[in-house]
């Protein structure tokens, strides 16, 4: 699959860093899904804006942080993921639980 794997996780990218294995990183994720190629142009958009920054790239992952109140929106409705191809995952006893204040790191895996 050409595309990218977009995993939202409500953790600053320090604290993500340390996460081991798929138990804690699921304790903690607000929302998981595979994009098409285009499936970044939302985090390209935000960066733009001064509402999102990279601080990782390379694609295994590109990572980037902003705050939980510019993201929440996009996140409450599946339909309105950004280019979705495949899986979608949403937690939403943790997106319900996130405040907007809270820093979140999204980590984007290159699927080429």
């Amino acid at each position: 699959m050409l595309g990218w794997t977009i995993a939202v996780i409500q953790l600053t990218p320090e604290k993500a860093a340390q996460l081991r294995g798929r138990e804690e990183t699921q304790a903690v994720m607000l929302a998981y899904w595979e994009a098409g190629v285009s499936g970044i142009r939302w985090l390209e958009q935000l960066m733009a804006e001064g509402k999102a920054t990279q601080v990782r790239s390379g694609g295994y992952p590109n990572r980037y942080v902003m705050q939980a109140g510019e993201l929440l929106p996009l996140l409450a409705d599946p339909a309105s993921l950004p280019e979705v191809r495949g899986q979608v995952a949403l937690y939403p006893e943790h997106l319900e639980a996130c405040p907007e204040t809270a820093t979140l790191t999204i980590d984007v895996w290159d699927q080429s």
